[in-house]
């Protein structure tokens, strides 16, 4: 959907909601906290999540925002030795679910989802849209 020298955002494959959108760090990285201590880092993602969120609110103004980081490794109930390669397996990202309710449903009590609008065409609707809401030229 769109990128910067440091971010990516895409739809991903198998959405459970339409336009969901990722934001990723172009570069590994496992943990949201310390990636964005770097100098830059935080502003950098500050204005490019901006600008993908005016996009999507021209969608939904109901969001769902989750990050996903690694977990805290010094918290107590580990198991000693658990999740020694965390910082390799694990890439942080940004996951935004518009919540727009005649296209969305959850199927049931197994969590099936049903979304009717592919990831491709939810790009490139979203790609359209400049961050103000007027259509990309």
């Amino acid at each position: 959907m769109d990128q910067n020298q440091d971010f990516i955002a895409l739809c991903p494959f198998a959405s459970r909601s339409p336009y969901e959108v990722w934001v990723l760090p172009l570069r590994h990285a496992s943990s949201f906290e310390k990636d964005l201590r770097e100098p830059g880092r935080a502003r950098s993602l500050a204005g490019f999540f901006k600008s993908c969120l005016e996009r999507i609110e021209n969608i939904s103004k109901a969001l769902h925002i989750v990050v996903h980081t690694e977990p805290n490794l010094e918290a107590r109930g580990w198991v000693a030795g658990s999740w020694q390669t965390i910082a390799d397996d694990f890439h942080w990202h940004i996951e935004i679910n518009p919540q727009i309710e005649e296209e969305h449903r959850v199927l049931g009590s197994e969590g099936f989802y049903f979304n009717p609008i592919p990831a491709e065409e939810a790009t490139l609707v979203l790609r359209a849209l400049s961050p103000g809401g007027e259509p990309a030229e």
